[in-house]
């Protein structure tokens, strides 16, 4: 079930999430990266409010801003 979490950090491809108590690694979900010319941008800033979804290693993965 998917939970809404602040995105506190970034470092690399991961971000990491406050959701609830907890900080959770995540990765962005293919859909929410966009591509332009050679670099890969992502549409997540520090400070955003995310919907993630839990996977099973405690890992996460952001599924909409």
């Amino acid at each position: 079930m998917p939970e809404s979490g602040l995105v506190v950090r970034h470092e690399g491809p991961c971000f990491w999430v406050q959701v609830g108590e907890r900080e959770v690694a995540c990765g962005l979900r293919g859909r929410l990266r966009k591509k332009t010319q050679a670099r890969v941008t992502s549409p997540v800033v520090v400070g955003d409010v995310v919907t993630v979804s839990l996977l099973p290693d405690g890992t996460g993965a952001i599924e909409s801003v």
